[in-house]
């Protein structure tokens, strides 16, 4: 499966696994970086991929490399799912409100 989206993309590609963590295929396809989740008891599954997006991209924006950006944002869907308010959990934690 890797083999053949590395044909299909040309850049970097993020590989999101669930529970599992994620992979980071490289430009080129020449390796992958595997980024493993934390264990947690998962609450509520609902939203974790939109924070593990948001979280990579707003890591990438603030001008993380890749590999650090996917680990905050494997962490931080990891923190959602475990927190039984789901990412409202998450933005009173981040923002103190």
């Amino acid at each position: 499966a890797i083999a053949r989206l590395r044909e299909a993309f040309a850049g970097d590609l993020v590989v999101k696994r669930g529970a599992s963590g994620a992979w980071l295929v490289r430009r080129g396809g020449v390796r992958v970086e595997r980024v493993p989740a934390p264990r947690v008891r998962a609450i509520n599954t609902v939203g974790a991929g939109d924070t593990c997006n948001g979280t990579l991209l707003a890591a990438l924006a603030a001008g993380a490399d890749w590999p650090r950006a996917l680990r905050l944002a494997v962490a931080a869907a990891s923190r959602m799912v475990a927190s039984p308010q789901g990412v409202g959990g998450l933005v009173r934690r981040h923002t103190g409100a």
